[in-house]
């Protein structure tokens, strides 16, 4: 399993490499807010701060006043991480998310689909995330400090 480490990240410093729905967005927003917490934390590069899957969830907690958030880091240069079109078949490179994420112009939304090899077989890189839970509130104060 690709190694990964879970910490607390200032919101600014994480890098988007695709625009969001702005419907999707809505609803996340009003689904935090109902539930009070965050439910999974942001999947990132650990070298770049590139974010691999959740930037919904980034907008909306910026949308929210949030100042960090709980972020899964990995080493995208991990070759059991690969990088699909979520429309059609195919692969993208990375380095083209890292090079949306560097330069702000960012990919529209759902071109990427970050996969990763588990145990000979691509899952989405969601299967690298446990749950977190945090309350909204605690984001709100941005103390990196915190434990998870």
């Amino acid at each position: 399993m690709v190694g990964c480490e879970l910490g607390y990240i200032q919101l600014e410093k994480l890098r988007e490499h695709e625009q969001v729905d702005t419907e999707r967005l809505s609803e996340l927003i009003k689904q935090i807010l109902a539930d009070g917490v965050l439910k999974r934390p942001i999947l990132a590069d650990r070298a770049t701060l590139t974010i691999l899957d959740g930037h919904h969830r980034l907008r909306a907690l910026r949308k929210l006043g949030v100042k960090v958030v709980p972020a899964m880091l990995v080493d995208y240069s991990d070759p059991r991480i690969v990088v699909r079109r979520w429309a059609g078949e195919g692969y993208i490179s990375k380095e083209l998310a890292l090079e949306a994420a560097m330069s702000g112009k960012l990919l529209p939304p759902k071109t990427t689909k970050h996969m990763v090899s588990v145990d000979g077989e691509l899952k989405h890189v969601e299967k690298l995330q446990r749950p977190v839970n945090t309350p909204l509130s605690r984001l709100r104060r941005g103390s990196v400090e915190d434990p998870l």
